[in-house]
């Protein structure tokens, strides 16, 4: 098990990355849907939990291309 893990985080006008614990991320995501069952586990079982992804942001035409690729059982993804 990992103790952090780095999010994906969007709204309708940006998006970042956030590396968080992995207890606040379960205590985020109960707060917001407290019918979620929202595990260390499940986390760990994640594709991105376990690997080191490559992001990439490109600005192509005004507009932003992000892209992140991990790898599952040594294919890239």
């Amino acid at each position: 098990m990992f103790d952090q893990i780095t999010c994906l985080v969007f709204d309708m006008e940006c998006l970042w990355m956030e590396v968080v614990p992995v207890a606040t991320l379960i205590k985020r995501q109960k707060e917001q849907n407290p019918n979620l069952d929202c595990t260390e586990t499940l986390i760990d079982q994640t594709l991105l939990a376990g690997c080191n992804p490559n992001y990439s942001a490109n600005v192509v035409e005004g507009r932003i291309h992000f892209a992140a690729k991990y790898y599952l059982d040594n294919y890239p993804i």
